[in-house]
């Protein structure tokens, strides 16, 4: 496909702002984004189709962790979730019924609930402590922890010292359709 095509089919495809700003992150060329953007520029020319397109990109494992038009496209297509799965401290499996992951103080006396970004059922947490074990363009960026506290494993659980892991320190903490990424910041 002939990339002078390439803005009129994404604002088609996600609308005029979100297509807009999606063809931006994708024909970056400052000088940290210049190898990206020939990426896209290529699947783009070999796609043939804009599904096809969509597809090279979703495949390009060098694109999945890190790529702001990467992430902006997850979202809108629903792709799965892109964590690395090298850079995982843990990873567990909680159930909610309140749409959340239900974290508190090591004692069991206090507890705050954090959006999994899709409702009940359940919901994978990961714990990472690098900025590239997950492409956070993906995420909403939903709240910041600090201290040590206890991730449980239903969130409308009773308060209790027991819980499915512990953490420490200071903690971005990201949502996007049922999977809940802390992110070790410091």
């Amino acid at each position: 496909m002939k990339i002078e095509n390439m803005r009129n089919a994404l604002i088609k495809k996600f609308g005029k702002e979100r297509g807009a700003f999606i063809y931006r992150c994708v024909t970056n060329h400052g000088p940290r984004h210049s190898a990206e953007s020939d990426m896209y520029r290529k699947h783009w020319e070999d796609a043939g189709t804009v599904e096809r397109f969509f597809q090279l990109v979703e495949d390009d494992s060098t694109l999945r962790h890190d790529s702001q038009a990467y992430g902006l496209m997850c979202k809108e297509l629903r792709w799965p979730a892109p964590v690395n799965p090298k850079r995982i401290v843990k990873e567990i499996i909680t159930d909610a019924d309140a749409g959340s992951v239900m974290i508190g103080d090591l004692a069991g006396t206090s507890a705050t609930l954090f959006s999994n970004g899709r409702g009940d059922g359940g919901t994978q947490v990961v714990v990472v402590e690098h900025f590239d074990g997950f492409n956070s363009n993906a995420f909403d960026l939903i709240g910041v922890i600090k201290g040590r506290f206890q991730i449980y494993d239903y969130d409308c659980a009773d308060l209790r010292p027991a819980a499915e892991a512990d953490l420490d320190g200071r903690y971005g903490v990201y949502a996007w359709d049922g999977v809940v990424v802390f992110n070790l910041w410091d």
